[in-house]
């Protein structure tokens, strides 16, 4: 507020509600399917205003990036929520554009923020008497430049990264998912898999799939609530007893999936990560909810699977449980489980 034409008012956006899509390459900060977002984040509290991750009644707009998913884009439209681009919230926050005025502007479509399509945000000041900013004029280009730009764009175009593969070499995700990141047990053996850690020697990481890319099925979640328990470092963010929650709760949101905190008569799966609490799996396995790993959810988004085959597999093996906060009385490992 108040710095390089931005208007002085730290309420400015007070009242306002966001939910965010995609990675915002221009603000920097981040990694992978989260560029931008944290920084763009503070910049809107910083104004006053309020980020989500759900859609809600009190939901102001959907602000969209680079390679955004497409459902976020249908709900908002369903729930009448305004879909903004960067360019539009910049001049918000300049004083270049009135809310009343942002309400008459044309309609954003998800395809203009797709790939090669997207135009990144400048500080240069935007005319918005126009409907939107034209699009850059295109020249003739030879084979070397296209290959270069087209490089240039898979860097961050998630459409073009593998759903799961490490550092050695890209592997089909079905393949990985039994030595990479998880090692399952015998079927033959009473308990199945293990918590998800990586294999000794195999430094693996999980690559966030997006609706409708690389096989990605969309809402392959719809109608289903999700409880998690454990770590998911191979996710990455947050840290302590959260990390890679977040992105977990992210990636089965995109897919049209629900995460609550409790287990519940209502809840359909509890998600196992590293060292889960004892509480939660007692639970579950109480009612008869099944246990499933990342691997067993990615499998169904990419329709190796379906929600009923993982339902009816046997549940991954825990080694170990979480000690909770301070010696909360949680089990600690297996052997007293």
């Amino acid at each position: 507020p108040g710095v390089d034409g931005a208007v002085d008012d730290e309420k400015f956006l007070s009242g306002k509600t966001f939910v965010m899509t995609g990675v915002f390459i221009e603000v920097g900060g981040g990694d992978d399917d989260s560029v931008g977002v944290e920084n763009l984040k503070s910049m809107i509290e910083s104004f006053g205003g309020k980020v989500t991750t759900r859609f809600s009644k009190k939901t102001s707009f959907l602000l969209a990036g680079n390679n955004p998913v497409a459902k976020r884009f249908k709900d908002a439209r369903a729930k009448s929520i305004e879909i903004i681009n960067l360019v539009r919230l910049n001049g918000l926050l300049k004083g270049q554009l009135t809310f009343d005025r942002l309400g008459k502007l044309e309609a954003l479509d998800s395809e203009e923020f797709m790939g090669s399509a997207y135009q990144p945000a400048t500080n240069a000041s935007v005319s918005f008497g126009d409907s939107k900013p034209a699009a850059a004029k295109t020249e003739a280009k030879g084979p070397a430049a296209v290959k270069k730009e087209a490089k240039k764009a898979s860097a961050v175009n998630a459409a073009e990264i593998p759903p799961l593969e490490s550092d050695e070499d890209a592997k089909p995700a079905a393949a990985a998912s039994s030595q990479a990141l998880v090692a399952h047990a015998n079927p033959s053996e009473s308990t199945s898999s293990t918590a998800v850690v990586p294999a000794p020697g195999k430094k693996s990481r999980f690559q966030m799939p997006r609706p409708g890319q690389n096989g990605a099925i969309a809402d392959v979640f719809d109608g289903q609530r999700f409880v998690l328990t454990g770590l998911f470092p191979e996710l990455g963010g947050g840290g302590g007893l959260n990390l890679g929650k977040a992105k977990m709760t992210t990636l089965i949101e995109n897919f049209g999936g629900r995460v609550t905190s409790q287990v519940s008569g209502k809840t359909n799966f509890v998600v196992v990560g590293k060292d889960p609490g004892a509480s939660k799996v007692s639970k579950a396995t109480a009612k008869s909810i099944p246990l499933v790993d990342l691997l067993a959810l990615n499998r169904v988004i990419h329709g190796q699977a379906s929600l009923g085959d993982i339902a009816s597999e046997p549940a991954p093996r825990i080694t170990n449980f979480s000690s909770g906060y301070g010696g909360n009385g949680l089990l600690k490992n297996a052997a007293e489980w």
